[in-house]
């Protein structure tokens, strides 16, 4: 393996290539320019190179071999996606009319449906050395492993009963849907099945239910809404886990854009009052990380797993506007940059602004904050040792001058 190219730009470049084509909402002229694009990938390592010519432990040429794999692995996701013509699950295909994505009058993308009398199968896919192409075939699904319930997939039905807002001055006002079950069915999955076919259970076409996500692994916090009462997130809420039918609500701490779509920008307001960064100016050179203890460490390793995503706020009774309390996520964002090796020099002005007007004396110590979190962060006991500190600053305020 001397060749010229890089393994980390060629994995970069496949990742790039399956967001671009094979993401959640895809078509066929995509899918056709993926495998191009990955059969070139699948040459380009050929002519692979590595600089470790170790014995022992090489990662470097560990990950090359992986690389490969992962190239075929994308080509077969590519090629079954290309043959399965339908939506299923989160992913959605998108209809071409005469080589271009199909829209309807209202302007919106129109998608397959699903197709279960086809694509009920178990996809198999093999790679042919000669053509060098992935070989996709199909296995009949073995439903007697499927337990048999009261009703069948078809014939059960989820219902959603969701509070909308047509914009930020509108009036809130409740519409129904009904979508079918199936097993491991969350609510975002559900609000794309509402997305792809917006008709109310009394058969009113609608505009399609506006909301936010991303990441769908319960990482970014953008899916927080109010559902059955509980600021949640909708990813890793599973419908056969929630009493029906399913409220849904915008968590209405917040300034609600449209629908369950929320402004989170009070928390980014209050990440400024506390100050949620570290200072570097870049005048002089850090060659080594700071030395910082490992208890200290794990602390701030559990605190920096927040979200921003609002659940806490939203479950707080302090936050509202009844209290200009910045709510405990902000908040304790202070404690953790006040831990860091830097942070710590510029804890003063945090801790004085945690004395102001929203901060920590506006806490209520309800603990809802920590019935609510979505990671678990040991909310309340990060405040009280906050609390401590702010205390401890106001003593030294008044002596210092």
């Amino acid at each position: 393996m001397n060749g010229a190219e890089n393994a980390h730009k060629l994995h970069h470049e496949m990742g790039d290539l399956m967001y671009k084509y094979v993401a959640i909402e895809r078509d066929n002229n995509g899918l056709d320019a993926a495998l191009v694009e990955l059969k070139k990938l699948l040459k380009r390592w050929d002519n692979i190179g590595i600089t470790d010519r170790g014995n022992v432990a090489n990662q470097e040429a560990m990950f090359v071999r992986q690389l490969r794999n992962m190239i075929l692995y994308a080509m077969a996701i590519a090629k079954s996606a290309r043959m399965r013509d339908e939506s299923r699950g989160a992913h959605a295909k998108i209809v071409l009319e005469n080589g271009q994505r199909k829209m309807d009058k209202d302007g919106e993308l129109v998608f397959m449906g699903r197709d279960d009398e086809r694509f009920m199968k178990v996809t198999i896919v093999n790679y042919d050395e000669k053509t060098e192409e992935p070989v996709v075939s199909y296995r009949d699904f073995d439903h007697s492993l499927i337990k048999k319930g009261e009703k069948t997939m078809a014939e059960k039905k989820v219902r959603f009963v969701i509070e909308r807002q047509d914009g930020p001055n509108d009036k809130p006002y409740i519409q129904e849907f009904d979508v079918d079950w199936r097993p491991s069915l969350n609510v975002v999955a559900a609000l794309m099945e509402i997305q792809k076919n917006p008709v109310t259970v009394d058969g009113k076409r609608v505009p399609p239910v506006v909301w936010e996500c991303n990441c769908l692994e319960k990482v970014c916090g953008a899916c927080m809404m109010v559902i059955n009462g509980k600021a949640r997130q909708a990813c890793c809420a599973l419908i056969d886990e929630l009493k029906q039918p399913i409220e849904l609500k915008p968590a209405r701490t917040f300034p609600v854009i449209r629908d369950l779509l929320i402004d989170r920008t009070r928390m980014f307001e209050a990440l400024k009052k506390i100050q949620g960064w570290i200072e570097l100016d870049g005048s002089f050179e850090s060659k080594e990380a700071p030395i910082q203890n490992p208890y200290t460490a794990q602390t701030a390793y559990e605190i920096s797993h927040c979200m921003t995503c609002g659940c806490c706020l939203e479950a707080c009774p302090n936050v509202g506007p009844q209290s200009d309390f910045i709510g405990p996520a902000p908040t304790v964002q202070a404690y953790l940059f006040n831990l860091h090796p830097l942070g710590k020099f510029d804890a003063p002005k945090r801790l004085n602004a945690l004395m102001e007007k929203g901060g920590i004396t506006s806490c209520g110590n309800s603990q809802n904050c920590v019935e609510v979190c979505p990671k678990s962060i040991k909310l309340t006991t990060y405040l009280a040792q906050l609390n401590r500190d702010v205390n401890i600053q106001a003593l030294k305020n008044i002596f210092d001058n």
